[in-house]
């Protein structure tokens, strides 16, 4: 069965690829919006060359790790 982190990997994939990136960020909003705190702070640095999607991505993380009251992970 895949984890939350495995799935994470995956969508960051995506969006560090995409030509679009609309679809992938919706996925991966729709992933971390049901994540639970312990899952959301052991998620892996997201491994995308572009610094506006990593940024995108980093405030996404951010926001879900406040959303359920933890220090977003490292």
């Amino acid at each position: 069965m895949e984890t939350l982190a495995d799935t994470f990997v995956q969508l960051t994939g995506a969006v560090g690829s995409a030509s679009r990136i609309a679809y992938p960020l919706a996925e991966l909003n729709d992933l971390l919006t049901g994540a639970p705190a312990e899952e959301i702070a052991t998620l892996p640095r997201p491994s995308i060359a572009d610094p506006y999607r990593l940024n995108y991505v980093t405030a996404m993380v951010e926001l879900a790790a406040h959303r359920t009251g933890i220090a977003p992970p490292l």
